[in-house]
């Protein structure tokens, strides 16, 4: 069972052949590497997932605007959020996948967070 755990221990890199999530198979599309120094140049770009449609708003430090390579938060906003719950996800880019836990923040839950924190 794919978990939040092991998909931040593998570092996003699930593209080992025929392994599926969400189903959704990888290995036929290059994974993003779940790094901050990856991330931040595609912020104010879009990814796909199941039927919606995120756009990438930030990548931030956990406690401060400066992410670490070791721990930071990704902050995703999209218009289809009543089919998002908190859940694994792999998200298409035009660059690759992007397998991170997201989970709703926010009042009107418009906003998607994934939290990447390997200093433990």
């Amino acid at each position: 069972m794919l978990t939040r755990r092991s998909v931040l221990a593998a570092g996003g890199a699930l593209v080992a052949a025929g392994v599926v999530v969400g189903g959704v198979e990888l290995g036929r599309r290059r994974a993003i590497p779940l790094t901050a120094e990856a991330l931040t140049p595609l912020v104010g770009t879009r990814f796909r997932t199941g039927d919606a449609t995120l756009t990438l708003t930030a990548v931030t430090g956990l406690e401060g605007p400066t992410p670490r390579h070791d721990a930071f938060r990704l902050v995703f906003t999209t218009h289809d959020t009543a089919d998002l719950p908190g859940a694994t996800r792999v998200l298409e880019h035009r660059d690759g996948d992007l397998a991170v836990h997201l989970g709703p923040v926010g009042a009107e839950r418009t906003d998607l967070e994934a939290v990447v924190n390997r200093t433990v």
